[in-house]
């Protein structure tokens, strides 16, 4: 007993403590946004779109040209967003666009700025962390003390194991498309080379030909390709009456655009020498052209050509949406006049489709939910494909099901004929989570209680089901009893949490994992759902006894010293 209350005692003092933490912390992040808002040029309209585009070209510069990242990443990833956030607002939507070369001052308040919020996007990420019970804090002496609980090894290994499939495919399928591409990239730059030339001392002209358009059409496919190596929806899904698969197609165009441009702009900085880079590489672009060329392109109407570039652009309408996710991707446009557009070749070539995706979530709320519904048969052909045989037998569509537990389905099921194995498979498209713990908490109470139901109407249905009847009730045309009956839930992202146990009567994973998985299981085995099964759940065990330690890190914001560290062991 007298354990008990000194534990709770303890518990209880550690609750207190962290809420103290998030507090001092709140007051920071509001002082520092005050000062922030205070440092602002003027309340004059072009003075507020200078500030603005020299935040953009900061942002785009960083992550072009800085050779040591490592050090400075956080501040960019999370500050541009804050920045934005801070910086932007209806003012964009009155005249035109001023475009002036960058100077010495501006350049550096932008970056200054950029680095300061990116401070401020950390703390509101430790705030969560604390909220989300995945780390304690102390404040002592002007010492903020971090230390995040032993953990988010499970999340880690999700990412990991999506970047490792990644990897691979862009190893052995991009990588040498592009090579193949970039070989005549010498006489291409010669073309760029003989079509620049400066424009008003600062900044860029060029024109163009089919053949220039036609090299970096082909580089920008498999540029995109390589980042997204599985596109979130089918292809023929539609978002306000237009299809999945020309909104992708017009973000190829855009990094195609960008990519192009990019390579331009290195050649002029050859050509002449007092060409600042600064003012190059971002530059602003005439929404009208943009929508007239592109939808001449892709032969579509400019209303449709429209709709798709609103996807595609941070605007009054959406940024408050786009820039209070953490760590949010970079908009490949980005409204800075009534009709100006700042074109991001960050944003472009990085991750442009997850900005679209996130964009079209938030503006056609009945649709996604349409097309979310539409991923499963993907899914289900995607698993497929890895038990490529003629004696496995598999299910066309999901099958319902009704036992003493209640009714539901099974996903996906395969049978095989030749070891009289059948593997039955419960998919989930989680949506990735990012940097938003709120979600990641979403994400987890959708899936585990929910998966814990299924298995419990699933196993009760197998007990009274006739095992002579069971193959033929999965539509699988067999009237004969499997020796053995294998479990999964597979999901399409995160599968994995801290402090969070999958329930045992399964072998879960991500289709990352699963690929690992299926890549150690030689061709010959016998018994592959079996196998998968069994590997399955070894890189589970893995994931969560494996113990990661993070260097200690500290920054300094306001009058705080913020101290970040893990658990001792």
């Amino acid at each position: 007993m007298r354990l008990r209350k000194i534990s709770r005692n303890v518990l209880r003092k550690l609750k207190n403590t962290n809420k103290q933490v998030v507090s001092k912390l709140k007051e920071i992040i509001y002082e520092e946004e005050k000062k922030i808002s205070q440092l602002k040029y003027t309340n004059e309209v072009i003075h507020k779109k200078i500030v603005l585009f020299e935040l953009i070209r900061a942002f785009d510069l960083f992550f072009l040209f800085q050779t040591n990242k490592k050090k400075m990443i956080s501040n960019y990833t999370f500050g541009f967003n804050e920045a934005l956030r801070i910086y932007y607002g209806s003012y964009v939507n009155k005249g035109r666009f001023p475009l002036l070369h960058s100077t010495k001052h501006t350049w550096s308040y932008a970056n200054s700025i950029i680095q300061h919020c990116g401070k401020i996007g950390f703390c509101r990420k430790i705030i969560s962390f604390i909220e989300a019970n995945l780390a304690d804090a102390t404040l002592r002496n002007q010492i903020i003390e971090v230390i995040f609980k032993k953990g988010g090894v499970p999340e880690q290994a999700d990412v990991e194991a999506y970047d490792w499939a990644q990897n691979l495919v862009d190893k052995h399928v991009f990588k040498p498309k592009t090579d193949e591409i970039k070989r005549n990239i010498e006489s291409i730059k010669e073309l760029l080379r003989n079509k620049v030339a400066k424009w008003k001392n600062h900044f860029i002209q060029y024109d163009t030909n089919p053949e220039i358009d036609k090299y970096f059409d082909k580089l920008a496919y498999y540029s995109i390709s390589s980042k997204h190596m599985y596109s979130e929806f089918p292809q023929d899904a539609k978002f306000g009456g237009i299809k999945y698969k020309t909104y992708c197609k017009f973000v190829h165009i855009q990094c195609a655009v960008a990519l192009k441009h990019y390579y331009f702009c290195h050649e002029l900085l050859k050509k002449e020498k007092g060409i600042d880079s600064r003012d190059i590489f971002t530059i602003p672009r005439d929404r009208k052209s943009v929508i007239t060329s592109s939808a001449r392109y892709l032969r579509i109407s400019e209303k449709e050509a429209e709709q798709i570039l609103c996807c595609l652009t941070l605007s009054t309408e959406n940024y408050e949406h786009h820039t209070s996710l953490p760590e949010g991707v970079s908009p490949p446009y980005i409204q800075v006049g009534e009709n100006s557009l700042a074109h991001s070749i960050i944003g472009s070539t990085n991750q442009p489709i997850k900005f679209l995706n996130k964009e079209l979530k938030r503006r056609f709320k009945k649709d996604y939910f349409n097309a979310v519904n539409a991923r499963e048969k993907k899914f289900r052909k995607e698993l497929y494909h890895l038990f490529p045989e003629d004696y496995y037998f598999k299910s066309k569509s999901r099958i319902y099901i009704k036992s003493s537990e209640g009714s539901t389905d099974i996903d996906a099921t395969i049978y095989d004929s030749k070891h009289n194995i059948l593997g039955l498979f419960q998919l989930k498209w989680q949506d990735v989570f990012g940097g938003s713990l709120k979600e990641r908490y979403s994400r987890i109470s959708n899936l585990y209680p929910a998966v814990s139901k299924w298995l419990d109407k699933l196993e009760k249905w197998v007990e009274e089901t006739n095992s002579a009847e069971l193959l033929k009730r999965l539509d699988l045309k067999e009237n004969i009893i499997p020796s053995k009956v294998f479990i999964f839930v597979i999901c399409r992202h995160n599968v994995f949490f801290t402090d969070v146990k999958p329930d045992k009567r399964a072998a879960w994973s991500s289709i990352w994992h699963m690929l690992q998985a299926i890549s150690k299981i030689p061709t010959s085995t016998h018994n592959k759902i079996g196998k998968l099964h069994e590997e399955l759940k070894k890189i589970e065990g893995k994931i969560f006894n494996e113990k990661i330690d993070i260097e200690e890190e500290k920054f300094e914001i306001s009058n705080y010293t913020i101290k970040l560290k893990t658990k001792d062991s």
